[in-house]
């Protein structure tokens, strides 16, 4: 895995946070969106504050206690959660871009979700499998 730098930390923390914060509103300007955030938003909150949460926590400790081994658990925690918001948001699916006349984006927009989840899932795996062997990436046997 490639070793983050704190500049790229500092920038996730903070993509992070903004994150925390839209998802959050979105229930509050959820009546400016013409019907296509339904009120079935809310159902995903939890899963998606729990991942943002972990990718918080992930970045932020990495800040200030950065070993190979710890950096290689908090990636693979963080996939993980961020697969878990995915499975949530596509069960409860809580856009309807039929209300706007553009129904085919729904059917597009669980595309690209089964995708990422398809890739989340093989990150997991892919991760677990360096963790467990402490393979740390080609970036730090080049030297």
């Amino acid at each position: 895995m490639k070793e983050k730098k704190a500049g790229e930390l500092t920038a996730a923390t903070i993509a992070n946070f903004v994150g925390v914060v839209l998802f959050n509103t979105v229930p509050l300007w959820r009546q400016y969106t013409r019907g296509v955030v339904l009120q079935d938003f809310v159902q995903i909150l939890w899963a998606a504050n729990v991942s943002f949460l972990v990718q918080l926590i992930g970045n932020i400790s990495m800040l200030f206690y950065r070993p190979p081994r710890f950096a290689g658990l908090a990636q693979v925690i963080a996939t993980a959660t961020a697969l878990m918001s995915m499975i949530v948001f596509f069960v409860v699916f809580p856009l309807d871009f039929g209300a706007i006349g553009a129904a085919w984006v729904n059917s597009a927009l669980k595309i690209v979700l089964i995708a990422g989840m398809g890739g989340a899932a093989l990150g997991v795996l892919v991760q677990s499998i360096q963790l467990a062997a402490g393979w740390r990436g080609l970036a730090s046997t080049a030297k």
